[in-house]
């Protein structure tokens, strides 16, 4: 009776911890910072993605197979898409076009770096769709830091955009 218990108590154990190991991998998220930097006048964007959640993605979505750490083309592919999924408008709706730095991969994630200079503009909305047809549960983290303020949103597929006030 007593190795019964035993044997019920580690098969339980090792459910929980599998169960707890697939649900932590299922947590699809990004963040995104834009720093409205005074000292250069710059909106200075970082956009952080999981490297393999935007393995998958870049397979499923545009069919590559390659190993995105280490093929330069691949990467070049994936940015592309991260800055056509990433939108800012200001508050007249115009669209504001960003620069890209650049990229990189940093150990178990790929970062991509874009600039513009800040707009004269009391609110922004910000629209990032990056993902959410791969995985329906991804969500995207924005924060937007200005003066000694922060403010975040989260954007998901139900929701992909948000209007953030700039106003102190």
């Amino acid at each position: 009776m007593i190795l019964r218990l035993k044997n019920l108590i580690v098969v339980g154990l090792w459910l929980l911890a599998t169960h707890t190991a697939v649900q932590a991998h299922q947590q699809k998220e990004a963040y995104i910072t834009l720093l409205f930097n005074e000292r250069s006048s710059l909106i200075e964007v970082s956009h952080r993605f999981s490297l393999h959640d935007v393995q998958h993605g870049l397979k499923s979505l545009l069919g590559i197979q390659e190993d995105l750490a280490t093929n330069s083309v691949a990467q070049g592919q994936l940015v592309k898409y991260i800055e056509e999924s990433f939108v800012l408008t200001d508050d007249s709706q115009n669209v504001l076009k960003f620069n890209l730095v650049g990229h990189e991969v940093d150990g178990k994630y790929f970062w991509v770096y874009q600039e513009r200079p800040i707009p004269d503009t009391a609110s922004v909305t910000v629209k990032d769709t990056a993902l959410f047809e791969t995985w329906p549960s991804q969500i995207n983290y924005i924060n937007i830091e200005k003066s000694a303020w922060v403010r975040s949103a989260r954007l998901n597929k139900e929701t992909p955009s948000k209007t953030i006030s700039l106003i102190d």
